[in-house]
């Protein structure tokens, strides 16, 4: 999949980023038998920066490529491109999946979803220009403070309950196809009364920026 992607980015999408001045993001999904704890990770993986969990076993994984609209939510990318290209999301897991409808990930403090790093305070919403209108729509986690932080989400269907309400900043290009598959094929993947996956085994395992 790996191969795929970087052809693409080395052909029409590398056209589009001169074009459009947008990004491009490529996360590695991954279900892994076991998760390390913090105690356990190495050191190259606490030098990242990022929230620490290292794969011991990889048993599926996959590559989605996001479009990052930097152009329209120039201010909600930026935040998003540097966590992602300093490697502060790698080995993330994915703290919660609401069946039917999103992923959300991105507390790089300790996975846990009850933080969200690098937090600024950005007032009003910077745009509702994208629209949740299709599986693959990446988009800021948002407090109730306003305060604006490192979780993301995807979208795994049209959304539009969230128009007006979260701000939008990238689309699925590549692969969310095979992230809905993915789901589908590991239902009992998550405490149902939690959503959050049983023993952190679903990860954000690397991000690969192209600009």
């Amino acid at each position: 999949m790996h191969s795929e992607i970087e052809r693409a980015v080395a052909g029409k999408v590398a056209a589009s980023i001169r074009a459009s001045g947008n990004a491009f993001c490529r996360v590695t999904f991954a279900i892994c038998s076991r998760t390390p704890r913090p105690e356990q990770m190495t050191e190259t993986t606490k030098d990242t920066g990022g929230c620490g969990t290292a794969l011991a076993t990889d048993e599926q994984a996959l590559d989605v490529l996001f479009e990052i609209f930097k152009q329209q939510v120039p201010k909600t990318s930026a935040r998003f491109l540097s966590l992602a290209q300093s490697g502060q999301y790698d080995g993330c897991p994915v703290h919660r999946v609401v069946a039917g409808g999103w992923i959300q990930c991105g507390d790089i403090v300790d996975g846990s979803g009850a933080n969200s790093g690098t937090s600024t305070v950005l007032g009003e919403p910077e745009t509702f220009a994208v629209k949740h209108d299709a599986p693959g729509v990446l988009g800021a986690c948002h407090a109730a403070s306003g305060e604006g932080g490192s979780q993301f989400y995807v979208t795994l269907k049209p959304l539009q309950p969230f128009d007006g309400k979260f701000v939008a900043f990238g689309r699925s290009v590549m692969g969310s196809a095979s992230l809905l598959d993915l789901l589908q094929r590991n239902r009992g993947l998550c405490d149902e009364n939690t959503q959050r996956p049983i023993r952190d085994t679903f990860v954000v395992k690397k991000m690969v920026v192209f600009c």
